[in-house]
């Protein structure tokens, strides 16, 4: 059951981030609920605890939470009560703390909305089911990867999950959308863009959306680059899972790939990576090789997104 503290907080973000009318086309578009059965409450605020205390004791509580979220993605409350029940990326504790220390002049909420935004960007690739790697957006329906992740599949085999969710047992929460991948072109070294079968990028986050819900957007790729000493920020679909994000280092810039030791695992070749301000540097590549069998790399490597030609 929900306790008291969450169910206040989730009670603020939603009259926060919704009005009546808004709140009511949430539950019809994407939930497929009639509020008018939910409660009949006469005013917003107890309209509001009834819908959760409903959702609560029906179990669809995790779904609205979620839905909440890609209804309005950069919303902090929102985003802060979906961490609490393990339905975002984790989250290193003492973000805060991180942030100044290693940029001070970066703002929590806002660094947080920007994630939220981005992590509708951020998809698994997958054929049949099963991970590949990971890719992002970087138009309405282009994306780039690593070219090994997708190099043996048909471009028609292959398929973006977006907004893959899931609760702490590891359940889906939602199954996220999938889009078809039409066809995929080396464009530098072991880097690979792809083509989507609709602009998934000017829709709204989730498979169905309200006509107030904002767009998913994509990744804008400018001129730049990481020197060593820069902290990075991987999001990334570790072994296929949910959406996660990772902290790291720039080590240094070795036969023209980025050096860096945020942790990834199998599924994150093709992710994309940033500085603390949440500008894009490189696509995670994969590990460095190592001689013995037993042993891990002691660093990753990405590729530097000014390698990726542009236009």
């Amino acid at each position: 059951m929900l306790d008291g503290r969450t169910a206040k907080r989730l009670s603020d973000a939603l009259l926060d981030a919704f009005g009546p009318q808004r709140l009511d086309e949430l539950l019809f578009y994407r939930l497929s609920k009639d509020r008018a059965r939910i409660t009949m409450a006469g005013n917003y605020e107890s309209i509001v605890f009834d819908l959760i205390r409903a959702a609560d004791s029906e179990g669809w509580l995790d779904r609205l939470i979620v839905a909440a979220r890609q209804s309005r993605p950069a919303h902090d409350g929102l985003r802060a009560v979906a961490s609490g029940r393990e339905l975002v990326g984790a989250e290193p504790g003492g973000l805060e703390s991180i942030l100044s220390d290693r940029m001070p002049d970066i703002h929590p909420v806002r660094w947080r909305a920007r994630l939220g935004e981005l992590e509708g960007q951020v998809g698994r690739l997958e054929t049949g089911g099963r991970p590949l790697g990971t890719g992002f957006l970087i138009g309405p329906d282009l994306g780039l990867t690593c070219h090994h992740v997708i190099r043996r599949v048909a471009p028609e085999d292959a398929r973006l999950r977006l907004d893959y969710r899931a609760d702490a047992t590891g359940l889906a929460v939602f199954a996220g959308v999938t889009v078809r991948v039409v066809a995929f072109e080396q464009v530098a070294d072991d880097v690979a863009l792809f083509r989507l079968d609709r602009p998934v990028g000017e829709e709204p986050i989730g498979e169905v959306g309200e006509p107030s819900a904002a767009t998913r957007g994509w990744i804008e790729v400018k001129p730049a680059a990481a020197v060593q000493g820069d902290h990075l920020v991987v999001l990334q679909h570790l072994a296929g899972g949910p959406v996660q994000m990772r902290f790291g280092q720039v080590a240094g810039l070795v036969d023209g790939l980025l050096r860096h030791t945020a942790d990834t695992e199998a599924g994150s070749s093709g992710s994309p990576c940033f500085t603390l301000d949440w500008t894009l540097v490189g696509i995670h590549q994969g590990g460095e090789p190592v001689h013995e069998s037993w042993r891990r790399p002691e660093h990753n490597r990405a590729i530097p997104i000014s390698s990726v030609p542009r236009g």
